[in-house]
């Protein structure tokens, strides 16, 4: 019933709802660590990533 009240909530909104919405404190848990870990993946290489622009 957690999971029909929390689509509920969200269906009457004016804001867009997310494409995937975590539920449960265990699923954002999840997804904040697997976010945590792609944005420190990403800053180590992140000055090799920006080397490869085209000059403008």
């Amino acid at each position: 019933m957690r999971v029909a009240s929390a689509y509920a909530r969200t269906s009457g909104r004016r804001s867009p709802t997310p494409l995937r919405l975590p539920l449960g404190g265990d699923g954002v848990d999840a997804v904040v660590a697997h976010l945590d870990a792609r944005r420190t993946e990403i800053a180590t290489w992140e000055k090799v990533a920006r080397d490869t622009a085209f000059d403008a």
